[in-house]
């Protein structure tokens, strides 16, 4: 992928627009994210980016949309 292309997998993650489909998505796309796109979609959820392994960063994203899921599903 060239330097000023967007990472698909980032563009579908960010199209998704309930916590739930952000999840199922990030379970398809966690193997292809790159550095660059993890700190995208960190800033995407107002997380801090992080410079820790991909795993953790991802398990760090994965539990904030679990919350956000957790709690909007109660306001609906």
């Amino acid at each position: 992928m060239q330097e000023n292309q967007v990472d698909p997998a980032l563009l579908e993650f960010l199209d998704a627009e309930e916590p739930k489909e952000k999840l199922e998505v990030l379970s398809r796309i966690a193997e292809v994210l790159s550095d660059r796109s993890l700190t995208s979609i960190e800033m995407s959820l107002g997380m801090e980016p992080q410079k820790d392994e991909p795993d953790s960063r991802i398990r760090r994203i994965r539990y904030v949309l679990e919350t956000k899921e957790k709690y909007e599903r109660g306001r609906r």
